[in-house]
């Protein structure tokens, strides 16, 4: 059986492309006070490469493994680099959540990620609360994205 891979730029490209298209579009709507959520959707599922962490590389950066130097320092620490779709721009962008219907099943379930930005319009408490959503919240504590609420079913 033969195998393919790809790079991780080709895996992103088209999540970070969708991601800036989706704030770009947002942009105009940013001095009006409400939280501005880009949603990305697979309708048709399409057998695409999209999961919590390619999302999380796209928005925040490439992923990479920072290996201290000193044998007495702290174990190797997965992080994300450069490239990071949210980490310069679209600052107004309050959330990206991915909208998933898995095979097999027609409810939706939402993982919803909320970076750590101070220009954007918080969402409120209720959003994004039900028994088949989850919610990750960047951490600069815990350079990642941490559950803050998880999914009942998953």
């Amino acid at each position: 059986m033969a195998g393919t891979s790809a790079s991780l730029e080709t895996v992103l490209k088209p999540i970070r492309s969708q991601v800036h298209e989706g704030a770009r579009k947002l942009k105009a709507a940013a001095g009006l006070g409400h939280p501005l959520v880009v949603v990305l959707t697979n309708p048709h599922r399409a057998p695409v490469i999209l999961g919590n962490r390619e999302l999380v590389w796209a928005i925040e950066g490439d992923a990479i493994l920072r290996v201290p130097v000193k044998p007495t320092a702290a174990a190797p620490m997965h992080t994300v680099g450069r490239n990071g779709e949210l980490a310069r721009e679209h600052g107004h962008v309050t959330a990206v959540v991915l909208l998933r219907t898995p095979l097999g099943d027609d409810r939706p379930s939402v993982e919803a990620f909320i970076p750590n930005n101070g220009e954007a319009v918080q969402l409120p408490e209720s959003f994004f609360r039900g028994p088949r959503d989850a919610v990750l919240e960047y951490s600069y504590d815990e350079q990642a994205y941490v559950l803050v609420h998880p999914s009942a079913e998953g």
